[in-house]
């Protein structure tokens, strides 16, 4: 049996820090989140924040096939444009878009009869990586990286492999922070990559973040619920500026 809990002095917990990579969740991890990838369908007692982070380095699936989002039971598969009327449930999160960076595909919710970028994600934006501060291979974590612009850097890879310079939170242009790479969510009933709000989905209750960070605009903006048919929000709350 693999069985893991976490600690409420955050040993456990996925958290950012002051640049460097989260030591708490590797030192966690090592030699557990494989049997969280490889066995979270047997019925194993893992903690469920633990099976909803995403795997350090990599999953080890163990040729599990995981899911593609299904299709959309209430939002259009076509984007609407902010303003246009909508009929859908009141509230409803409906997400499009292929960018691998969550902040940088498109949000609306119907209120009031209209699409509206919904709150606290107004004044938000998409703010892309340089395509010079990304190695052309995936770097070796805890590496010295630059991030010269003074944003974090995220860089993609294959495999639904992200690697992270700095803790996404802003930082002085020319900061020196450090490589941290991560995969998929544990759970193997989560999609390789991050479902657009709205789409379907058949494993109700299964949580999936497709980030570490959990005190950045990436919650809920990279963390999802299956609901009622359809990937949600994990958890509501608003961006830590």
């Amino acid at each position: 049996m693999c069985t893991v809990r976490a600690r409420p002095d955050g040993t456990g917990a996925v958290v950012g820090g002051d640049g460097a990579a989260p030591r708490a969740i590797h030192a966690l991890c090592a030699g557990v989140l494989a049997c969280a990838c490889g066995e979270a369908s047997s019925g194993e007692a893992l903690d469920a924040a633990l099976l909803a982070a995403p795997c350090p380095g990599a999953c080890d699936d163990h040729g599990a096939q995981r899911p593609l989002p299904l299709p959309r039971p209430e939002c259009p598969d076509e984007q609407p444009r902010a303003g246009d009327d909508c009929t859908v449930r009141a509230q409803l999160w409906c997400g499009w878009g292929e960018a691998d960076d969550a902040g940088c595909r498109s949000l609306l919710a119907c209120v009031a009869g209209k699409w509206t970028v919904p709150f606290p994600f107004t004044g938000l934006g998409c703010v892309p990586t340089l395509a010079a501060d990304c190695p052309e291979q995936v770097p070796q974590p805890e590496t010295a990286c630059l991030i010269s612009l003074g944003v974090p850097v995220r860089c993609a890879y294959g495999a639904a492999l992200t690697c992270y310079c700095g803790d996404l939170r802003p930082s002085d242009p020319g900061t020196t922070s450090r490589w941290a790479c991560y995969g998929p969510p544990a759970d193997p009933r989560c999609p390789e990559r991050l479902p657009n709000f709205g789409e379907g989905c058949a494993a109700s209750g299964v949580a999936c973040d497709y980030s570490p960070y959990s005190d950045s605009c990436y919650v809920p903006i990279a963390s999802r619920r299956c609901s009622a048919g359809a990937w949600v929000p994990r958890e509501s709350g608003v961006c830590d500026l």
